[in-house]
């Protein structure tokens, strides 16, 4: 892993730009503490932070020049397939200094463009690369945006970087919160591509090419609109949807089952590539005890796994984890985490997350991570299971509705209650575990007009007035329609969705930023494209029977791992948050709620009350609250 900056500027002193882009880049020593590259040419400068992974000599530095001298490229991120895409080039004459994927990566661009080159790759990745002849550059992100890249434009000087903090080292980058994005901050617990916290900063989604082309050297007033500012995708989850959908797979379930294995055999064993140590984060559940299981399969030593545990035996999976590796033969290490390691690592999460986010999993996520790079730079974990594979409650519980018999009939009889029954109805339910909160739920999801809304309905938190001088919420992937294959499938439609915004969006910012923060790189077997291409072709019953979810993946496992240490209930990455805030967090919380930071952007009195609520009740409002306080915390370090 590593991390990139940039800078297109209208001031071209070179003494001046190195000095930016160098405070840039310093600010991602923790995605790369072994090497730092810089290079300055006229009004452009890029930098490179890195954590060496393959080719750890000094022939993997970057920026890297392409042979011709075209080209000057950033990389950070992975192309496991390098080795047959470097043999097809010495086919044709290419010659190599190294062995990075850097090298490999930069031939094919000068051969055949960067697009058809992403085109070619397994892999995560975020690129920039600069075209000296056509004072072009180019920033790419992969396919589902494990690897991130914000951009944007302040005072005339364009930036762009793997985190938000090296963008805020520019002189010129204004830190105005975004009151919209601070909006879709408290229904989602995260901000959606391509919004971003601060006005005018952007992240690049994924499966995209940002491309800007800089006018000749005598005009210095740099603007979108001068500089021809174009994004389009290269690879696109709702056209792999659609493609699947309309050539569906022609094989039985068993023929199925064999080349999922297949796929997932190979994407990890193209993940196991290092020239560093390697392990795998296990949590005893089905994608994890997976990966696991076929990592063991491939190797001839025991696969070094890790897993964090809680005192409370309902947040707690270690159990779990431990006896899949006792059975696997793992090399395990386990942690026991108490409320006091989850306080000191609240106080490191505004520093690691340069945007809040209100994913509380992101706490074991550090530990674990931490806990793994005790021994190893490289852990591959699970993520991208659920929703490549069907595998969240919610999918199940919301195609109970989308498939209820007389729907439309149940729809129209409910519009007739009493008016006063049905506005209390439609008043958002803050809890999830109140007899009201449950009948307002199943009430809203039985008048859905369309899958996408029901979707929407168990995605999103309810919309309360917490943000002030704007009722503006910027448009997300439940706001926009899909062709109607989609539309009318709401099990296919929400695995989209979910890889369109809540996968890219939340679970991997986590994962990324959480390993970064202890310098680890995560690899996710489970989003090696092909195996996406080929699961939306498979008919929905095989991924969920009406009983079990992530169907194929059950029976995989089921070859390596006993039936009985495996299934259960699915348990989540979670911490018991409802109980650590009404007692061990409640100063931390308290002094954040005294604060008067944040009184022009949040209703003050409206959060304190929910937070009162949540300690003087037995309702459960740990949600909103740890994403109010997560936006206190950030502000706190960021304002």
């Amino acid at each position: 892993m590593c991390g990139i900056a940039g800078i297109i500027s209208r001031n071209s002193n070179p003494s001046i730009m190195r000095k930016n882009i160098s405070s840039m880049i310093q600010q991602l020593h923790h995605r790369g503490p072994d090497d730092t590259g810089v290079w300055v040419e006229e009004s452009v400068a890029i930098g490179h932070k890195r954590l060496s992974i393959l080719d750890l000599s000094t022939q993997g530095h970057q920026p890297m020049i392409s042979l011709s001298g075209r080209y000057i490229l950033v990389f950070n991120g992975e192309v496991y397939n390098h080795a047959s895409l470097r043999i097809e080039q010495e086919q044709r004459g290419w010659f190599f200094a190294g062995h990075s994927d850097t090298e490999v990566l930069l031939s094919f661009i000068e051969d055949i463009g960067l697009e058809r080159t992403l085109k070619r790759t397994i892999g995560m990745f975020a690129i920039a690369v600069w075209d000296r002849r056509t004072r072009t550059l180019q920033l790419a992100r992969d396919r589902f945006g494990e690897k991130p890249l914000y951009f944007g434009w302040h005072s005339g000087d364009f930036l762009f970087g793997s985190e938000i903090k090296a963008l805020v080292e520019h002189p010129f980058f204004d830190r105005e919160v975004d009151r919209g994005a601070l909006n879709l901050l408290m229904q989602y617990g995260y901000i959606p591509s391509p919004h971003c916290i601060f006005k005018n900063t952007f992240k690049l989604k994924q499966g995209s090419i940002l491309t800007i082309t800089i006018p000749d050297e005598h005009d210095r007033l740099l603007s979108p609109d001068n500089c021809h500012q174009r994004i389009h995708q290269y690879w696109s989850v709702v056209d792999v949807a659609i493609s699947g959908m309309t050539s569906p797979f022609k094989g039985t379930y068993d023929d199925a089952v064999n080349e999922v294995e297949g796929l997932l055999s190979d994407a990890i064993s193209l993940q196991m590539q290092a020239d560093v140590p390697l392990g795998a984060f296990l949590s005893g559940g089905i994608d994890s005890s997976l990966i696991v299981a076929l990592m063991q399969k491939q190797l001839n030593r025991s696969v070094k796994t890790y897993s964090i545990g809680f005192a409370n035996k309902q947040f707690n999976e270690a159990v779990f984890a431990g006896m899949v590796a006792n059975y696997l033969e793992t090399d395990h290490t386990e942690q026991y985490v108490s409320c006091k390691d989850a306080l000191k690592v609240i106080s490191l999460l505004p520093a690691m997350f340069d945007e809040p986010l209100a994913d509380s999993s992101q706490i074991p996520t550090y530990l674990v991570a931490n806990l793994a790079r005790k021994d190893v730079t490289v852990s591959l974990s699970g993520d991208g299971g659920d929703e490549v594979f069907c595998g969240y409650p919610r999918y199940v519980y919301g195609n109970r509705f989308a498939s209820m018999p007389f729907r439309r009939a149940v729809e129209h009889f409910l519009c007739y209650l009493p008016p006063r029954m049905i506005s209390w109805l439609k008043t958002p339910a803050l809890t999830d575990n109140s007899p009201a909160s449950r009948i307002k739920r199943i009430y809203n999801l039985a008048v859905a007009s369309t899958p996408r809304v029901i979707a929407r309905q168990l995605s999103v938190h309810p919309a309360l007035d917490l943000v002030k001088g704007t009722s503006v919420v910027p448009m997300t992937v439940f706001d926009v329609e899909y062709p109607r294959v989609l539309e009318g499938n709401y099990l296919q439609l929400s695995m989209v969705m979910d890889k369109l915004s809540y996968l890219p969006d939340d679970i991997l910012v986590k994962v990324d930023r959480a390993t970064m923060a202890a310098s680890l790189e995560s690899r996710a077997p489970f989003l090696d494209h092909r195996i996406t291409e080929f699961v939306t072709s498979l008919p929905v019953a095989f991924l969920f029977d009406g009983h079990s979810t992530k169907r194929i993946l059950r029976d995989i496992l089921y070859r390596h791992v006993p039936k009985n240490l495996v299934d259960r209930p699915k348990c989540g990455f979670s911490i018991p948050l409802a109980d650590w805030l009404r007692n061990d967090l409640h100063d931390w919380a308290m002094d954040l709620f005294s604060s008067d930071l944040c009184d022009d952007l949040l209703d003050m009195r409206y959060c304190k009350e929910l937070y009162r609520i949540h300690n003087t009740s037995k309702d459960d409002l740990s949600r909103i609250n740890w994403t109010i306080l997560s936006f206190l915390s950030w502000a706190h370090e960021w304002l």
